[in-house]
């Protein structure tokens, strides 16, 4: 949490009555009112806004400053600066719309987070008056005296005045020891309480405490690489290493053959082309739609790939409580021992539970089932998930000595008596049954050793205590939805073993499920213990520090393993999972590194984010199959135009034609319409033994076009019907002033080859869809699904080109001329030529079979 408590918010501090113990009442009064005025009037009060995730100018910065978009920007505004706006419009206005995307999706997710957090922000629990109050954090002020306990979080730095505390400060400094705090030592803002009640005098408030630093360490935004994201990065890097190449070329020759500057700049933005900046936009944008759909089911994407993330876990690792059950325990029965009555047990557990400074939702379950005294203890051991086990000691009255309660299995080291109660465990926990020792030791009234360690005496049993777990509802559709989608379900618990396999059997998990208990693991090599990871299922009386290492060990053997969460304890093993998803409910802490956080607690929710994650992923695969085609095939276009000293094939205006035909609208549509897939090998060896057969075929049938036609066109065998206008425009465009007649033909020549090189394709790569999304059996050569809405994107894609080729102010304002209709004959035709000859290498796999691959999936 990132508060010190959680009372409920209450208006007034003077208003409230939990008095302070008389004989604390000299040394622990709190400041007055007037002290609270006076010292914020000093500037001591704690005004440092605790954020509660990534602030709007970091969001901002994140999707924008990057260093590839810095280069687009530079060239776009290189561009405005020579007159070409067009060009400069359509070369970063997708990258324009790529970061606005992007950001308008984490501010959203944001922007819920915090209404998360505003609605569970605890207040903070203050001595003031003589009386404990409840005020918000940013009322604090320096000298203020907190009352601090189990389960909150420090918000300001301070001395812990009276009573004990056993802090957690992994979130400070990493290190997973808990610390003892007794009276006179430091409390640090952003440590976690484990165990313990104490007073806390506020010394270092606002921007001086480590509360702000808290947002960098325990409420930081994780940066996870998934597998697609790993890939596209990987095919980013080298068409930027092919686009530095050929820019180094471009260069060498623009000053070799003095090519004026913005004629250079316009192939830069061209080569630049190369690099697939609208394939980044295609995914933030597939995130997007998935984040709003899964919000629709009750999760929140805090990182929109999470949701892909999901789609390759293969492993699921989450608690007992609050997954399998719905987090609300009952006092159920006790099994008296060594010769206690039923009903003395029952009076001694009622009055440890009664007596106890601090509790838990046990306590709180037998003070909830049982009556007892409450007593004045003389010394206290709370209860921490590490120890699992929380003690009281009395100095004479009506139960003299140590009382433990605790898991059965830490307790046997400490016990004096010999009698077996295994049985009577047994048979609870194949109920499903929490199940928990009540021991003694009459002689003893002390828990720590001469260091201020916690420390047991021998104790002597004195009963079984036994609770029920209420299961939650729809969880056994849920385990089946896990296992159909073929997720291995790990259950990591804190309680008996035998009771989570049992809750894991009611709730549809198989019966024959491997159970290691957390005892077992710590006497472990480091080969059993991955052993046991492995071939576990059920893990019970586990630490958070175990739970920390089975994640990794998980990883370390391959494995891509979610996480669930929702305690303080948990957030260790959060950050080291490849997908955190926490709790709305759980802690603070919890909830601020989850890459996902379920409303409502619906452990439910998983099962449509993870059918989600599958379907941006089979929406990927299709549009990384559409993008490589079209960077594969430009790339070898521009070297083959090259080697034959043919020009440039193509401008930055009509590149965006083809980025809005080819790439983005039927990329859109392909992540819309996308249907789960679960995807085993890796996108690499699905898409490039498609992309280089489909890219190398329209390289070579597209340059032989485009040299057919700038041959033609210089020797006039090919006329186009162009204004003055046109031709100065095109003359200003290019950087050339046609004053010579081979300057001149020479350029027009290009201009022709180059549209009718567009129209090629264009059509080619809109086509190319119908081999992704078949609408008929017949172009099922990829053994997809069939769906006719293809022909919907083929038929819109040409639509709008159409209108580009025929519309006189579109086509003016992209440069494109009108070429005879004979002309867009013989372009269409070869497009169908193509199709034809394409169909035929994906049926009988030619490449393949040429270059003796075997095995490639297409």
């Amino acid at each position: 949490m990132s508060a010190f408590s959680n009372l409920a918010s209450i208006a007034s501090c003077s208003a409230q009555a939990a008095t302070i113990d008389e004989e604390r009442m000299d040394a622990i009064r709190g400041l007055t009112d007037q002290d609270v005025i006076d010292r914020r009037a000093r500037g001591e009060g704690n005004d440092a806004e605790l954020q509660t995730s990534r602030s709007v100018g970091q969001i901002v910065r994140g999707n924008f400053v990057t260093p590839f978009n810095i280069i687009l920007f530079l060239l776009g505004v290189a561009l405005i600066f020579m007159g070409q706006i067009s060009a400069a419009l359509t070369s970063s206005g997708v990258l324009l719309l790529n970061v606005v995307v992007g950001t308008f999706q984490q501010l959203r997710a944001k922007r819920k987070l915090d209404q998360i957090a505003l609605l569970t922000r605890p207040k903070i629990a203050v001595v003031r008056n003589g009386a404990e109050c409840s005020v918000d954090p940013a009322e604090l002020v320096k000298g203020d005296i907190l009352v601090v306990q189990t389960g909150d979080q420090a918000v300001v730095d301070g001395a812990l005045l009276d009573g004990q505390l056993e802090m957690d400060e992994s979130l400070l400094t990493g290190e997973t020891d808990h610390i003892e705090k007794r009276a006179g030592d430091r409390v640090l803002s952003g440590s976690l309480v484990v165990s313990g009640k104490a007073y806390v005098e506020a010394q270092e408030v606002g921007a001086s405490s480590f509360a702000n630093k808290l947002t960098a360490s325990a409420r930081q935004f994780r940066t996870v690489e998934t597998p697609v994201q790993r890939e596209v990065n990987l095919l980013v890097r080298v068409m930027m290493l092919i686009a530095v190449i050929f820019i180094a070329m471009l260069l060498i020759t623009s000053y070799i053959y003095d090519v004026p500057a913005v004629r250079t700049t316009q192939l830069a933005v061209v080569i630049m082309g190369l690099i697939p900046v609208d394939l980044f936009l295609m995914i933030t944008i597939a995130y997007a739609m998935g984040a709003v759909r899964i919000a629709d089911k009750g999760a929140l994407a805090q990182q929109s790939s999470a949701i892909e993330a999901l789609s390759a876990v293969t492993v699921l690792c989450t608690d007992k409580t609050g997954t399998l059950t719905a987090n609300r325990i009952r006092y159920h029965g006790v099994h008296p021992l060594n010769g206690a009555t039923q009903a003395e047990l029952e009076r001694m557990l009622g009055s440890f539970a009664a007596s106890a400074a601090s509790g838990n939702k046990t306590s709180e379950a037998i003070a909830a089932g049982l009556t007892g005294e409450e007593l004045e203890a003389a010394d206290e051991v709370p209860f921490s998930s590490a120890r699992k086990w929380s003690a009281l000691a009395f100095d004479g009255g009506p139960m003299p000595g140590v009382y433990v309660l605790g898991a059965t299995e830490m307790l046997a080291p400490y016990l004096a008596d010999s009698e077996s109660f295994d049985a009577q465990i047994r048979a609870w926990s194949d109920e499903g049954l929490r199940v928990l020792l009540f021991a003694r030791n009459a002689d003893v009234s002390t828990l720590h050793d001469t260091q201020g360690a916690p420390a047991l005496p021998l104790l002597t049993p004195l009963g079984l205590i036994s609770f029920t777990d209420e299961l939650r509802p729809g969880v056994q559709e849920t385990i089946a939805a896990f296992q159909a989608a073929d997720i291995e379900l790990k259950v990591i618990s804190g309680d008996n073993p035998g009771t989570v396999a049992a809750l894991a059997r009611q709730a549809g998990m198989p019966a024959d499920l491997r159970t290691v208990s957390g005892t077992d693991l710590a006497q472990m090599s480091p080969a059993e213990f991955a052993e046991a990871a492995r071939e576990g299922a059920i893990f019970g009386r586990i630490t958070p520090e175990q739970k920390r290492q089975l994640v990794e060990v998980l990883k370390l053997q391959g494995q891509f393993v979610a996480m669930t969460g929702d305690g303080v304890n948990d957030v260790l093993s959060l950050k080291r999972a490849d997908v955190a998803v926490a709790m709305e409910s759980g802690s603070a802490a919890a909830r601020s590194v989850a890459d996902i956080v379920l409303l409502g607690d619906d452990f439910g929710a998983l099962v449509p984010s993870f059918l989600e994650g599958q379907r941006i992923v089979g929406g990927m695969d299709s549009i990384l199959r559409i993008f490589a085609v079209r960077i594969f095939a430009l790339a070898a276009i521009l070297a083959a135009s090259g080697w034959m000293r043919l020009g440039i094939p193509t401008a930055p205006t009509y590149e965006s034609i083809y980025a809005l035909l080819v790439g983005g609208l039927p990329a859109f549509f392909v992540a819309l319409w996308a249907r789960p897939a679960r995807i085993k090998i890796s996108f690499v060896d699905r898409v490039i033994p498609f992309a280089l057969p489909m890219a190398l075929l329209i390289g070579l049938v597209g340059t032989l076009l485009y040299a057919a036609y700038f041959q033609a066109a210089q020797h006039q065998l090919v006329t186009v019907h162009i204004t003055q206008e046109q031709i100065d425009q095109l003359a200003r465009y290019i950087g050339f002033t046609a004053d010579g007649p081979y300057v001149a033909k020479l350029e027009a020549s290009g201009v022709i080859a180059q549209n009718a090189l567009l129209i090629f394709r264009v059509v080619t790569g809109v086509l190319l869809v119908l081999f992704l999304l078949p609408p008929f059996r017949l172009l099922n050569v990829l053994r997809q699904q069939i769906d006719r809405r293809s022909l919907l994107i083929v038929g819109l894609s040409l639509v709008i080109f159409a209108a580009v080729l025929l519309i006189p102010f579109v086509r003016n304002f992209f440069l494109v001329i009108p070429l005879r209709p004979l002309d867009y004959a013989i372009t269409v035709g070869v497009s169908l030529l193509w199709f034809a000859i394409a169909w035929v290498e994906l049926r009988f796999h030619l490449f393949d079979r040429f270059f003796g691959i075997t095995g490639a999936s297409k």
